[in-house]
This record gives structure tokens, C-alpha cells and sequence, in this order.
């Protein structure tokens, strides 16, 4: 990659096109590496609020049972990555913690463009049946892995923490519209 006539990038195609991208909309550097540092944070600390991909546009809600701590978006190892390749493998990470005893919880997450239309939603009922019942002050972490076809452009990620009841659903933690994603296509 040339940057004011001088060489200041090289490599495969994917990381100088994230480079690149990530410079015209003057993401640090500093805000990617911030990543790393997730897990050492205490569990007061609401690590989305300082994620580089969150959303000022973010509702959450939720009778506070459970927290989410943390999320991450992972594709082809770049972690947390201002902009992501369409059809491509993605994961996406959560870490939360059970501030009191909860059955079974549901963990899920939904993909919208920006106009609000659902792209994709899913729950963790929809692969492993039911989760077994986590006690107060326990973590867990849990995985999703995706292959988004979708249009370029900017996209939300919410994500969620619920458990059911014979009344129905029980929000725990909700997220909605947490994490601001860009889809990009490269060919």
C-alpha cells in the first residue's frame, strides 16, 4: 500500500484492504489492540460500551440476571476488524457472567442492515437443544460462527441472554444494536 508516494504496507490482499479501509474512516490503531485487554477486565467494567465496533445507537434491557461482558468478531484472525469480507467464515464470541442462578438460558444474536430489516437470527436452541443451568457468579463463553452472504454496507449485531418460562421469555440481558458492522466485497 502507498500512502503520500512512500510504501507503508505489504502483504496479502485482505489485511492491505483492511489497512486501507481502516484508515479512510480514521479507526486507531489503539482501538484494535484494545481487544486484547477484554479479558482482563472486572466484571463492573462494561467492555461493549469501549468496544471499537460499538454502536451509539445500542437499547439494551433486560431484569440483569446474567451480563454480557464482552464480544468479539473474529474473520480470517483479524479480531474486532472495522470491516468484514463477505463470505467468509465469522465468529462471533460472547463472554457473560450470571449475576444470579438461571435455568437453561438461551443465548442469541441477530444481524440487521441499517434500515432495521433482519438478516439473520439465530439461538443457541437452534444447535444444542437446552443449555444446562448456570449458578450465580459463573462465566461462560459462547461461540456462533457465520458465513454472512449480504449486500456492502453497514450492519448491526444485537445479542442477547434469555431463558423461558410457562409465562415466555424472560430478557436477561438484550443488546440491541450493540455492535456496528461493515460488509465489504472484494472482487
Amino acid at each position: 500500500m502507498l500512502e503520500d508516494g512512500r510504501l507503508v504496507r505489504v502483504g496479502v490482499a485482505v489485511s492491505i484492504l483492511q489497512t486501507y479501509l481502516q484508515r479512510l474512516t480514521d479507526i486507531s490503531e489503539e482501538s484494535f489492540d484494545q481487544a486484547t485487554i477484554y479479558n482482563h477486565l472486572d466484571s463492573q467494567v462494561d467492555a461493549i460500551q469501549i468496544h471499537p465496533l460499538y454502536s451509539d445507537d445500542e437499547k439494551r434491557w433486560g431484569d440483569g440476571k446474567v451480563r454480557i461482558l464482552h464480544a468479539e468478531i473474529m474473520q480470517q484472525g483479524e479480531i474486532n476488524s472495522g470491516f468484514l469480507l463477505i463470505g467468509h467464515r465469522t465468529d462471533v464470541l460472547l463472554e457473560v457472567i450470571f449475576q444470579e442462578a438461571v435455568r437453561q438460558p438461551v443465548f442469541g444474536l441477530t444481524l440487521k442492515n441499517e434500515f432495521g430489516s433482519i438478516i439473520l437470527t439465530t439461538n443457541s436452541r437452534e444447535f444444542d437443544g437446552k443449555m444446562r443451568d448456570f449458578s450465580e457468579g459463573e462465566r461462560a463463553r459462547v461461540a456462533f460462527g457465520l458465513t454472512p452472504w449480504v449486500e456492502s454496507g453497514r450492519y448491526f449485531l444485537s445479542l442477547g441472554v434469555v431463558s423461558e418460562t410457562p409465562q415466555g421469555l424472560v430478557p436477561h440481558d438484550r443488546r440491541y444494536n450493540a455492535l456496528a458492522l461493515c460488509f465489504v466485497c472484494l472482487s
